[in-house]
């Protein structure tokens, strides 16, 4: 994100309310320690997350701001994309 909207190529795809934990690398770094301590955690599926809980917009403006760099106005439906999405799955799967 940071070098998309400092290089102003940045544009939001649907409205930006999807939701986030982000965590701090020392966090994460703990938690994959502690995971691999544990005689427990063999085979065992961990979600290491952050508790605050951020929007797509929250972030980008948060950045935007610390770049000095305004956001674009331009928002892509996610409806094309999802589209696309299809369509190329579809035509990778008869490949």
């Amino acid at each position: 994100l940071y070098k998309a909207i400092e290089k102003r190529m940045f544009f939001m795809i649907g409205d930006g309310l999807n939701k986030h934990q982000l965590i701090y690398v020392d966090d994460l770094v703990d938690g994959l320690y502690a995971a691999a301590l544990s005689e427990n955690a063999i085979g065992e599926t961990f979600v290491l997350a952050g508790r605050e809980v951020v929007t797509t917009n929250d972030m980008t403006q948060a950045i935007s701001s610390a770049v000095d760099i305004p956001l674009r106005r331009f928002r892509a439906p996610l409806w094309f994309f999802m589209l696309a999405a299809i369509v190329l799955e579809t035509v990778a799967a008869i490949c």
